[in-house]
């Protein structure tokens, strides 16, 4: 099993390598990849395998979305890291995506790595109206169009927004959280 950590943000990384003192007492922490995207050929370098602990911290959300795509992610164990005011608490069931705050300590997100690690790959299920309804937002659909396009009450559009995001762990109806639960769905949608 490999351990990334995958990040838009360099100061994020070498923080990580600055602690690598305390990665190194961990026999599985030691050959961890510290990965930084800012090329295209990062997506040619990166190929994790089935199974591996994938840190993604990136705050760009077409980056976020590009990462994605990539269709090994299905079989791995994703903890992702966002802002404080965006998640409503630290990982939760080891059910993947894990979202974890980006304030947490270094130890924290070890104790969360040994645990995802020991944890089987499943991702949160999610139905076929879900996937379509966070699709359609992140292109941009208003609420009265998708409760059309649908099939649908609007309530209905605005509850099942909200259970997912709360599945997930967002604080907030904040864009991100849309788009990132489009990108999540996706990727769920390849595993089921």
């Amino acid at each position: 099993m490999n351990y990334y950590f995958i990040s838009d943000n360099s100061w994020f990384l070498q923080g990580l390598r600055k602690s690598e003192a305390d990665f190194i007492q961990l026999p599985l922490m030691r050959d961890a990849q510290f990965l930084y995207i800012h090329t295209d050929s990062f997506f040619r370098e990166f190929n994790p395998s089935p199974g591996d602990v994938i840190v993604l911290n990136i705050t760009n959300a077409n980056v976020f979305s590009h990462i994605m795509s990539h269709f090994a992610l299905v079989y791995c164990r994703l903890i992702i890291m966002l802002p404080p005011q965006l998640t409503e608490k630290s990982g939760g069931k080891c059910l993947f995506p894990v979202f974890i705050t980006d304030s947490i300590n270094i130890h924290g997100l070890i104790s969360y790595m040994i645990k995802a690690a020991s944890a089987p790959v499943a991702f949160k299920k999610a139905s076929v109206k879900e996937i379509n309804l966070f699709k359609y937002v992140g292109h941009g659909y208003s609420v009265a169009e998708l409760s059309c396009l649908m099939n649908i009450h609007e309530k209905s559009v605005y509850q099942i927004r909200r259970e997912r995001l709360m599945k997930y762990g967002f604080r907030t109806q904040h864009p991100l959280a849309f788009l990132m639960s489009r990108d999540i769905l996706n990727v769920s949608r390849v595993s089921t």
